[in-house]
């Protein structure tokens, strides 16, 4: 649109999102860079991550399908 190009890279990632946590909201975002691990809070949700050390760069990127909530 703009003309401008950003390189990216993607790569793998393995994360873990919890069931609804209703003490988490408005609580801040955590990354401990020591540890290379995230706590990431959306809403009332918690997602934690990793870092990876040696990541796996994706070749070629899969559009993902409708995801639908059962």
């Amino acid at each position: 649109m703009l003309g401008i190009s950003i390189p990216l890279i993607p790569m793998q990632h393995s994360y873990v999102v919890f069931d609804r946590i209703e003490e988490v909201k408005g609580m801040p975002n955590l990354r401990d860079h020591d540890e290379a691990i995230y706590f990431r809070i959306q809403s009332d949700t918690l997602s934690i991550g990793g870092y990876e050390m040696n990541p796996v760069i994706i070749d070629k990127v899969r559009k993902r399908s409708k995801v639908t909530a059962i």
